[in-house]
């Protein structure tokens, strides 16, 4: 059954992945202009944020469901923090989580990524 419920995840991770790209492309071109973002780059960030997040699986019948939209939150978070070249325009942005707040703050005094920053609790 859990074999079946990956396969099942899989899937709805694949469709919204496409979602996704449109959604941050669209509601973020102003921030991060020019940036093409790769399904690789959205698929790996879903399932971080599944996980950061601590989101769980619904299942019916054939398929598998979550909050679409916390998992989009939490991208847009994420790569608006890479990608975009003013971040004190994100000053007053409400972050997804505590770890993207923390990337937010960190990349904001210049620490290189990955460097001090840890997620609460861990």
């Amino acid at each position: 059954m859990s074999e079946l419920r990956n396969e099942w995840e899989q899937l709805a991770v694949q469709d919204m992945i496409h979602g996704i790209q449109n959604d941050i492309e669209t509601s973020l071109e102003e921030l991060i202009k020019g940036t093409d973002i790769d399904s690789e780059k959205v698929e790996f960030l879903i399932w971080d944020g599944i996980n950061e997040l601590n989101l769980e699986w619904s299942y019916e019948a054939n398929s598998a469901y979550l909050d679409a939209d916390k998992v989009l939150s939490y991208v847009e978070d994420v790569i608006l923090i890479e990608q975009c070249k003013d971040l004190p325009l994100l000053i007053d942005r409400k972050w997804s989580c505590d770890k993207t707040q923390a990337m937010y703050e960190q990349k904001l005094k210049g620490v290189p990524d990955g460097q001090g920053i840890a997620s609460p609790g861990r």
